[in-house]
């Protein structure tokens, strides 16, 4: 069984409904049959996109913020975290948020990365991303 991180765009399609096909594959990803795993900065920005880009109520969020730390294990951002994504940052030239959540999914032993912000199927610190958003052909 692999063990997945989820991006914070998977969360945040899950939980609105602006892209219903895109909300469609987070739910089947979210439930799927591997352990998940999210992170402090994953919950943090979710807070942030629901509120400012979706005008949810605190309320919500707050529900929403405690279904995911049931349903999924919640790795915290570390100093060393922090220390590992400035270099993924800088070797890989990746944005900074980006290479925390690389940082993150790998010091979590995660074998996959669910993120459409990657190429997919590239491989960084031994996480291969996958996009579960492209097309089967």
């Amino acid at each position: 069984m692999k063990r997945g991180f989820l991006d914070t765009n998977i969360v945040i399609y899950y939980y609105t409904l602006s892209e219903p096909r895109k909300r469609e594959v987070a739910g089947s990803l979210m439930v799927a049959n591997e352990e998940l795993v999210v992170s402090t900065q994953v919950l943090s920005e979710t807070c942030n996109v629901l509120r400012k880009k979706f005008g949810m109520e605190w309320s919500e969020i707050r529900a929403i913020i405690q279904e995911l730390r049931h349903l999924f294990e919640v790795i915290r951002v570390q100093e060393n975290t922090i220390d590992h994504a400035i270099e993924i940052a800088e070797r890989m030239k990746v944005p900074y948020f980006d290479s925390l959540m690389l940082a993150a999914a790998s010091e979590a032993n995660c074998t996959v990365l669910y993120s459409e912000d990657f190429q997919n199927g590239q491989i960084i610190e031994g996480v291969t991303v996958i996009n579960p958003f492209l097309e089967k052909s």
